[in-house]
């Protein structure tokens, strides 16, 4: 979750909404998803991403959020609606990071061979948007004295994107929704406007991908 705008501050609702980081979470997690896919119709969407993946694949998308805290769930809500509606490219991998997307991209950091391209999907709060509205949010238009304000669930720190961007020539891209509200307690679902808005934002990452040179 970002805020662009003023102070914000989360709900105080504990530490044990914190999904883990370690890579063997983000294997179950994919894995569970896999299972769920596995024997669909032909042509349904079957691209869910590994650990082999997610270190070898040129384009990468990762849905951030935390199911369990209203709005902030929407990352993941795109990643599903993606995966069970659109086949993906070969060179295209789709992850549900949860709150573990620092560490996923501090091991990217350390690759030899880094994707080409990484899209980024999240909530925010952003004065003058509309609940449900997605935009695109620039990396250089975060202070950096906020970086680790900006998330439920410890969003990267921007240092680590605009490495990633400038010094390792890897193209990032953040798409937002405006959330509607958070709630001060533990509360799974999203509120209708940003429900409303998980098909465009699938449409956009489709249509992102197309554009994007290294996809095959």
């Amino acid at each position: 979750m970002w805020w662009t705008g003023g102070e914000r501050r989360m709900p105080d609702i504990g530490g044990r909404l914190r999904r883990s980081t370690r890579r063997s979470d983000l294997r179950t997690r994919t894995s569970s998803r896999n299972s769920q896919i596995t024997g669909g119709e032909p042509g349904s969407g079957n691209h869910t991403g590994t650990i082999q993946d997610l270190f070898t694949k040129p384009v990468l998308i990762f849905g951030c959020g935390n199911i369990l805290i209203g709005d902030d769930g929407f990352g993941p809500a795109v990643i599903d609606h993606l995966l069970a509606n659109f086949d993906l490219p070969l060179d295209v991998a789709a992850f549900d990071v949860g709150a573990g997307i620092r560490e996923i991209l501090f091991d990217l950091m350390l690759m030899a061979d880094r994707p080409k391209a990484i899209f980024i999907v999240d909530a925010a709060f952003e004065s003058g948007k509309r609940p449900g509205e997605i935009f695109e949010i620039e990396i250089a238009q975060i202070s950096p004295k906020k970086a680790n304000d900006f998330s439920l669930h410890m969003f990267p720190s921007i240092n680590l994107l605009s490495d990633l961007q400038n010094g390792a020539e890897v193209k990032i891209r953040v798409l937002a929704v405006q959330a509607e509200k958070m709630p001060g307690k533990i509360r799974q679902g999203l509120s209708d406007s940003v429900k409303a808005a998980v098909p465009g934002a699938c449409e956009w990452l489709l249509r992102q991908i197309e554009e994007t040179s290294v996809v095959s």
